[in-house]
């Protein structure tokens, strides 16, 4: 008997020790549980606090003004001012660079990335000049450039002649086509390698014009002056590694390498300290010399 009464309460105690045990144990699995549940939350609110942290700053735009302009040989200044971003403007001048031309107001329209909106503000205020035609009353002059030969029209009378002079740093598209042997397509590539530089320093840099050779280059030089040279400078101590890697002299790893001088030593004293630098020499020293200020 006494036997009997000690297996059940053995047995009872059993019992309950599994009990407390699997009730341990459901209850670390459900904290578990919970913790991966929360997990996910706890991640996505990192991401969107990193995003909020990541997110960049809308840049600020200046006023609206309108005017009348032609889209072949605006700078982006002028694009600035009509309202388009950097963006929309870096856009339209990799085109007009790259050889793309507008010949209607319409063809503004091709520009990706352009709103319906902005293009029908745009266009009551584009002038695109006529384009010279090969008509009876027009010289026709063949000019070698490489193995190409091109054709290069102009009316009779609007050429300039020996002694005349036109202003390479002020002159717009209509007045550079009265160069010899310079036709819209060349006018327009001036204009544009001239908003890239800051202005022509030398008239010899012509001949970094996409597509300027020897023979059409001296069909010309004699006509044009520099006047007041440079017409924009870079700040070298201010501008970012995107704004110098703009200028035509200055590539990328050039101008990271600026950046992290000036976050290393501070600012550049002269032209002479460009020299510690490892990717410049001499030649480019004296091609960016007119190109930039210390202030």
């Amino acid at each position: 008997m006494l036997l009997s009464i000690m297996l059940i309460l053995i047995g009872v105690l059993t019992y309950l020790h599994n009990d407390v045990v699997n009730v341990n144990e459901k209850d670390s699995f459900r904290i578990q549980e919970l913790t991966e549940e929360e997990e996910p939350h706890d991640q996505l609110r990192t991401m969107e606090r990193k995003r909020e942290e990541w997110k960049e700053v809308e840049p600020k735009r200046v006023p609206v003004q309108y005017f009348y302009f032609d889209p072949n040989t605006l700078g982006s200044e002028g694009w600035l001012k009509l309202g388009l971003s950097e963006k929309q403007t870096r856009i339209i001048l990799n085109y007009v660079m790259k050889g793309g031309h507008f010949r209607k107001a319409a063809d503004l329209k091709k520009i990706y990335g352009l709103s319906t909106k902005q293009d029908s503000l745009l266009e009551p205020y584009i002038r695109i000049p006529a384009e010279i035609k090969n008509k009876k009353d027009s010289v026709v002059k063949w000019v070698k450039s490489g193995s190409d030969t091109q054709q290069v029209f102009h009316r009779s009378g609007n050429k300039l002649k020996a002694g005349e002079l036109l202003n390479l740093n002020e002159a717009d598209s209509a007045m550079l086509v009265r160069l010899p042997c310079i036709g819209p397509t060349f006018a327009k590539r001036i204009l544009s390698y001239r908003e890239r530089l800051g202005g022509y320093a030398e008239k010899a840099q012509l001949l970094e014009v996409f597509g300027m050779d020897e023979e059409r280059y001296a069909c010309f030089v004699s006509n044009i002056s520099l006047g007041q040279g440079v017409t924009r400078k870079l700040k070298i101590n201010k501008a970012t590694p995107e704004e110098l890697k703009s200028h035509p002299y200055i590539r990328w790893n050039l101008a990271k390498s600026i950046v992290n001088y000036r976050l290393k030593h501070g600012p550049f004293k002269s032209i002479e300290e460009l020299k510690s630098l490892e990717l410049i020499d001499e030649e480019f020293i004296k091609r960016i010399k007119p190109y930039v200020s210390f202030e």
